[in-house]
């Protein structure tokens, strides 16, 4: 396994990275993430950018409208209505504090972090106690279990 400064570059790595679990990425592949639940690219992305701002557990991040806007290049009425479809997705909640002129907003990625941990719980669960079936890679199993749903594609026996 390589490490991040031989993957990006001490150059670019030295302003650091933003950590965020593969469940996460895969978010819209849980069979439990359908519908009015999936994530949309905008909403990753305001995702991600409120995730850099979270550098410490134990204090919520509190990016602005307008520099998350600045990073994602959307407009700042935009960056609002995704948040207000992200808390009511569950993945944020959002607070307004009276602080810096009635203007700071802060975040709680809480709900975000429960759900992923209750959706690796239970695919830990099954995938336990299907390991002894076969030897297969746990994302095999998680697949075949049906944790993930199954995009149509390309039919690797037609090529």
């Amino acid at each position: 396994m390589s490490t991040m400064n031989e993957r990006w570059g001490a150059e670019t790595m030295r302003f650091g990275f933003t950590g965020i679990p593969n469940l996460l990425v895969q978010i819209n592949a849980l069979e439990e993430t359908r519908g009015s639940e999936r994530v949309t690219a905008a909403e990753m992305f305001v995702l991600i950018v409120i995730l850099e701002h979270w550098r410490n557990h134990r204090h919520q991040p509190f990016p602005s409208i307008e520099r998350i806007a600045r990073y994602t290049a959307l407009s700042g009425r935009h960056v609002r209505r995704v948040i207000r479809a992200l808390v009511a997705k569950r993945y944020l909640t959002a607070y307004r504090h009276g602080e810096l002129d009635g203007r700071r907003n802060s975040y709680s990625p809480r709900p975000l972090v429960d759900k992923l941990a209750a959706a690796a719980s239970r695919l830990d669960s099954a995938i336990q106690s299907a390991l002894g079936e076969e030897s297969v890679s746990r994302m095999e199993i998680a697949e075949r279990l049906g944790f993930f749903s199954r995009q149509p594609g390309p039919d690797p026996a037609a090529a």
